[in-house]
């Protein structure tokens, strides 16, 4: 209901005692959905390393970082490149995380976003090209991994989506 007094709540609890993770994901959620995004990112990035939910801080985070907004640029695509690699989650959540990255940076290329030239994301090239061809190997890489047909025909279909046009 009211995001205020919510928000205040939230605030109280997490900056009385950060043990209790949940606060800071509430007083996140609220963050976002007054449309303020540096404050749920700074939220995030103060749950504790020792704490037992510090991934999933990181991971969603990460996808605070990554989601599309009216500012958003290739320095926080960047970060959320960066922050994922630190983590060091098992291969198929990595995956999984980096294509949500990378579906968001090429939305944000096709809509005429501008990346610095020379920059690496994730471990390619930050350009369409690049994001692509990293886009597409996740892809293939995550439909090796399906536990069903459907999921893996999906995921190919989508990776065959985004392979260039060739003349050959």
């Amino acid at each position: 209901g009211d995001h205020a007094t919510a928000a205040r709540q939230y605030q109280t609890v997490w900056s009385t005692d950060h043990s209790f993770v949940s606060a800071a994901f509430g007083l996140a959620r609220i963050r976002l959905a007054q449309d303020d995004r540096a404050a749920a990112i700074s939220v995030l990035d103060t749950v504790p390393e020792l704490s037992s939910q510090y991934v999933h801080a990181q991971t969603a985070l990460v996808s605070v970082l990554s989601t599309r907004h009216g500012s958003t640029d290739a320095a926080e695509f960047l970060e959320a490149g960066q922050r994922l690699e630190r983590l060091g989650l098992d291969g198929d959540s990595t995956d999984r995380l980096a294509a949500r990255v990378l579906e968001n940076v090429l939305v944000w290329l096709d809509a005429g976003g501008r990346a610095p030239a020379d920059r690496v994301l994730l471990g390619a090239p930050l350009s369409e090209d690049g994001v692509r061809a990293n886009l597409e190997r996740r892809y293939r890489t995550l439909a090796h991994r399906a536990a069903s047909v459907r999921e893996r025909h999906e995921l190919v279909d989508k990776a065959n989506s985004l392979r260039p046009v060739t003349l050959l």
